[in-house]
């Protein structure tokens, strides 16, 4: 397990002890100080590398968020129902109605992706948001968005099995998707 999620706060540790080392080098003219900034260069160097190396759960939660919003924006709706659960039928009903009802324009920003593990590292919830210009029909309007997801690895690929409209300001659940959920087929689970 890696200590941290992100390599900045160790490489940054790693820079202020160089700073540090850099400082007393000047001071006493050591050559062991020196020897110890380029320790710190070559450790913060690692620890990039190892970062770049390792992806986490939660990385590839992230991932699989930006990747699902990308394809849906891109109207690429087998890719889209890809990282949909083949259980979740109603989600998937909900996601090809959407396609089919919906654009996304060229100025979608997904932004503030959070993911929290639970069940052993195979369930996960991210919460995060979109800002982009929807259009259905005559209707277009850039509008902010907040959701949350919960996610199953399947088959070692994470996979939604739900999702829930947030409101963007607030956090509270909105039900704006539960009307078109009502209308949609229900399938047997």
């Amino acid at each position: 397990m890696w200590v941290t999620e992100e390599a900045w706060p160790p490489m940054l540790v790693c820079g202020a002890v160089a700073v540090l080392l850099v400082i007393l080098w000047a001071q006493r003219r050591q050559a062991k100080f020196l020897v110890g900034v380029v320790v710190m260069a070559a450790l913060a160097a690692g620890i990039w590398y190892v970062e770049q190396v390792i992806v986490t759960e939660r990385e590839r939660v992230s991932g699989s968020v930006y990747e699902i919003t990308s394809a849906f924006q891109k109207r690429d709706l087998t890719r889209t129902l890809s990282f949909v659960s083949e259980r979740a039928l109603d989600l998937k009903a909900l996601v090809t109605f959407g396609y089919n009802i919906m654009t996304v324009g060229d100025d979608m920003r997904v932004t503030d992706v959070i993911v929290e593990m639970a069940g052993q590292d195979t369930r996960a919830v991210s919460r995060f948001r979109v800002n982009a210009t929807v259009s259905a029909g005559n209707y277009s309007q850039r509008t902010p968005s907040r959701w949350e997801a919960r996610w199953q690895l399947e088959a070692g690929e994470w996979k939604m099995i739900s999702i829930q409209e947030l409101d963007p300001i607030t956090g509270e659940q909105i039900d704006r998707l539960g009307e078109l959920k009502r209308r949609l087929p229900r399938f047997p689970t």
